[in-house]
């Protein structure tokens, strides 16, 4: 055999050895946390995904990703007369507000925020929160409360709504950050007065609808970042008695000129004023909340769930059948449980093609399991989750190992020896020599994780000749059986030389 042969065969077989020597990846389960706490990695993709996970309705702050990070929003969870609820607080001014005119960096750059520990339903401070910046939603909602005149109720494009004002709620041709929007000139109706919709300035979307807010009869021009009149505002409408925009004697809406949101009438000669001839409702407190698009990934599939000895269980399954996914939540709860509102959930992360994890140590009980797929990059869930049957589990408490420190079957009179004990579950273990509790070595705490907790105990023999040492454990969930273990023969012989 020539050299080049040679060669090129121990080239191979490196190669063989290089392939079957490579680490199998295996899918990390993270340490169970509540979706949208605080807890680092825990944030929500979106306040849908709450609902999802969780049945969440109480509206509240809760932790989202955006742009990336974990940031504490305000979201309006609650689902009546809300468009189902999943709103997202992205700014809100007070009805003095001089941060929130037209050309307020606030509205123009996607870079500034402003008092964003202010995470609450309120107009009583301003603030701008990352998710105006960064995240894209497909609805936007205005709302208007606190008038400097008069009173405003929960009315207009949402009867009876828990936002505590007026609103104006629309939906966005294609997704986009609330930045974005309020940056872009759109028109969304024009021309004479009627086309503006009646929930803009009356309680209801009904010709008939007690008015709200001022308007006058000719033209209206209502939109996001529009100047009919010469004078940009954000968002809102302008009005003109004559069927042109020359002379604009209305104003109604949020980032109008000097004025951060409000009911301006200009012209003491506007005839429908809302509080009387040139009043209107004055400046207002505002918000504007965004609602991202719902969860569209598709469910992974074939949820199996093992059920191991010592109270662990291998949960497998299948990615989604298309489509991108980064990691999973999985979830657990009694099947007791009415709901899943306090379901114990891990992240699922470093995923392979054919993903399993195994919980380890779970309390003896029947259980219901589910899986969702998430996609970071897209900050989406699976839709519905695919889920598992009801599993039972009775979990049990045992030995690994017994006997003294390196195996020794020897031991001096009265001359210290090390026992040590591994157990499958977090107990407290008692060791015992002839059936005597040795002093200083009752319910000793063993640690450890998984299914191995270890403990030890200082053994002086006080007899000699064959003496039985032993054990017994008793778990620290009460649920779970203990155990004892076989006595282990320890011959004990006398000491060498002097004392």
């Amino acid at each position: 055999m020539n050299s080049r042969k040679i060669i090129f065969l121990l080239s191979l077989i490196l190669i063989s050895n290089t392939i079957l020597t490579l680490p199998s990846r295996a899918e990390t389960l993270n340490t169970a946390c509540v979706i949208g706490s605080a807890t680092s990695g825990c944030e929500a993709y979106s306040p849908q995904e709450l609902y999802l996970l969780y049945g969440t309705t109480t509206n509240g702050a809760y932790n989202l990703s955006v742009g990336g990070s974990s940031i504490s929003h305000f979201l309006m969870m609650d689902r009546s007369n809300s468009d189902s609820g999943g709103w997202i607080l992205m700014m809100k001014g007070t009805k003095s507000s001089t941060a929130f005119n037209y050309d307020s960096s606030n509205f123009s750059s996607n870079s500034t925020t402003l008092n964003t520990s202010s995470t609450s339903n309120d107009v009583s401070t301003d603030a701008k929160f990352s998710a105006y910046n960064s995240l894209s939603v497909k609805k936007l909602l205005a709302v208007f409360r606190d008038p400097t005149t008069g009173t405003i109720s929960a009315g207009g494009d949402l009867a009876s709504n828990p936002f505590g004002g007026h609103v104006w709620m629309e939906t966005l041709t294609s997704t986009a950050t609330a930045y974005t929007t309020l940056n872009t000139a759109t028109a969304l109706s024009t021309g004479t007065y009627t086309n503006t919709r009646y929930s803009i300035y009356r309680s209801s979307n009904a010709s008939n609808a007690s008015q709200v807010f001022s308007y006058q009869e000719g033209v209206g021009y209502y939109g996001f970042n529009v100047s009919p009149c010469g004078i940009g505002i954000r968002w809102g409408v302008d009005w003109n008695n004559e069927g042109d925009y020359g002379s604009c004697d209305v104003h109604l809406g949020i980032g109008y000129s000097t004025y951060g949101a409000g009911d301006i009438v200009t012209w003491n000669g506007a005839t429908y004023g809302s509080q009387g001839i040139g009043a209107g409702k004055g400046k207002t407190g505002f918000q504007i909340w965004g609602k991202l698009s719902d969860p569209n990934l598709l469910s992974p599939r074939s949820l199996s769930v093992t059920n191991n000895a010592g109270g662990s269980v291998t949960a497998s399954w299948l990615p989604p059948s298309s489509g991108t996914t980064t990691e999973y939540l999985l979830q657990y709860k009694p099947t007791s449980s009415a709901d899943w509102s306090s379901a114990t959930t891990h992240r699922v992360t470093s995923i392979t093609a054919t993903p399993s994890v195994t919980i380890p140590s779970m309390s003896s009980n029947t259980y219901n399991f589910r899986v969702f797929a998430r996609n970071s990059g897209a900050n989406q869930t699976s839709a519905t989750p695919v889920t598992s049957g009801n599993i039972s589990i009775n979990q049990t408490s045992s030995f690994n190992s017994f006997g003294l420190s390196g195996g020794a079957t020897t031991a001096v009179y009265r001359k210290a020896s090390i026992i040590s004990a591994d157990v499958t579950v977090a107990s407290k273990v008692t060791f015992r020599s002839s059936g005597v509790v040795i002093t200083g070595c009752k319910n000793k705490l063993a640690t450890g994780s998984g299914s191995s907790f270890t403990v030890s105990c200082t053994w002086k023999p006080s007899l000699r000749g064959r003496v039985n040492i032993s054990a017994v454990s008793t778990p620290v969930d009460n649920a779970i059986s203990g155990a004892s273990v076989s006595p282990v023969t320890i011959v004990v012989g006398n000491r060498s030389g002097n004392r």
